[in-house]
């Protein structure tokens, strides 16, 4: 972790930043998945979009996100019903967005609560909520309309297998459909049933051509930190560029990581009972900490002499209390309670912060020369 106190020339940083950035260079952010703790990534991805001086979708390469995350990555790439070419939403409006979709989505009658055994005997929300608060924010925009190359973590039930929805290859899907889908957590919301958008030789909507998919949240893949997915995908779209494998640089955005505890003595001959609410999460943190690892021995740092550690993968991940856990706690003192560690780690790790925003400036200058 660098010093944060030290003194640093930031012409000097800046100078050495520019010697990583061309032309070739490629860069991922990835947004991990989390439920409501999803503020958090938007609160640290706000820091680096004021640091880099431009919008996120302008400054990358690839945009990715597993749930919560997928939903952050398809916001940030949704371009303005008014000028297709600027972002709808800035990552600094997205903390107010989460904090009214938390209290809209996440509330449930007590009827609800009741008639479903809380989850238990099924889903304890509906999809009409979180349905009508993708179509308010997305409308009719398809994922190929994206500002830069954008992909959502999912798993298609019905193949029996992972699906990654991404802009750039077909099947297209509304975004609206894709944030639901990559989002749609067993046991909290039902199955998302979406139609895939086929398109003819004109780009128009071609009707008949429409595909059923089954989908729940990517977590389940174990890509709930989709960093890697993300690593691959574009050194995939990109193996026309020679050692690409070493010019892409990685920025993932966790959303929390508690320091706990599975005591042997609880769990030692447990049954379905004890287990059922500890497997999930456990799933979704040790995936996260799987791919971390993975990431920092793929990207190493890089080998050139700065005032500070220039690194190709970047993981940004806030630590939290246990009680912060739950992905659907919606309460306003849970919410300014992750709104302020999230504060506090941009404080914390101010300097990391404005590297990234620098390299991110740099990639700007380059995706603004290509489409000049």
């Amino acid at each position: 972790m660098m010093n944060n106190d030290q003194p640093i020339d930031l012409a000097q940083q800046n100078k050495q930043v520019s010697t990583l950035i061309d032309e070739d260079t490629k860069i991922v952010i990835s947004f991990d998945g989390g439920g409501i703790k999803g503020l958090m990534s938007v609160i640290i991805a706000a820091a680096i979009e004021k640091a880099a001086g431009v919008p996120l979708s302008k400054a990358c390469d690839l945009l990715i996100g597993t749930s919560i995350g997928g939903i952050t990555a398809l916001l940030l790439a949704t371009p303005d019903e008014e000028d297709a070419n600027i972002p709808k939403f800035k990552a600094s409006s997205l903390a107010h967005y989460y904090r009214d979709f938390a209290k809209t989505v996440f509330s449930v009658p007590l009827s609800r609560a009741v008639k479903t055994l809380w989850g238990y005997d099924k889903s304890k929300y509906t999809s009409q909520k979180i349905k009508k608060v993708m179509e308010e924010h997305f409308k009719e925009t398809l994922l190929s309309q994206a500002l830069t190359r954008a992909v959502v973590v999912g798993a298609e039930i019905e193949r029996y297998s992972p699906m990654l929805l991404k802009s750039y290859e077909e099947p297209d899907f509304f975004m609206k459909d894709a944030a639901f889908a990559t989002s749609a957590a067993p046991t909290f919301f039902p199955v998302a049933k979406i139609k895939s958008i086929s398109h003819d030789k004109n780009s128009s909507l071609a009707e008949g051509k429409n595909e059923d998919y089954y989908l729940i949240d990517g977590k389940i893949t174990g890509a709930n930190n989709p960093a890697l997915v993300g690593y691959v995908e574009i050194c995939n779209i990109f193996n026309n560029i020679k050692d690409i494998k070493d010019k892409v640089i990685v920025i993932s955005i966790g959303t929390g990581k508690a320091h706990r505890t599975i005591h042997y003595d609880e769990v030692a001959e447990a049954g379905i009972l004890t287990w059922i609410p500890l497997v999930f999460p456990l799933i979704g943190e040790l995936a996260n900490d799987i791919t971390d690892y993975q990431m920092d021995l793929l990207l190493k740092d890089i080998p050139i002499t700065t005032p500070e550690t220039l690194r190709r993968y970047w993981r940004l991940q806030p630590s939290i209390p246990e009680d912060l856990l739950m992905i659907d706690n919606f309460s306003e003192k849970k919410l300014t309670d992750l709104a302020n560690i999230a504060k506090n780690y941009v404080l914390e790790h101010k300097r990391e912060i404005r590297t990234i925003g620098m390299l991110l400036s740099h990639r700007a200058q380059y995706l603004n020369k290509s489409k000049k």
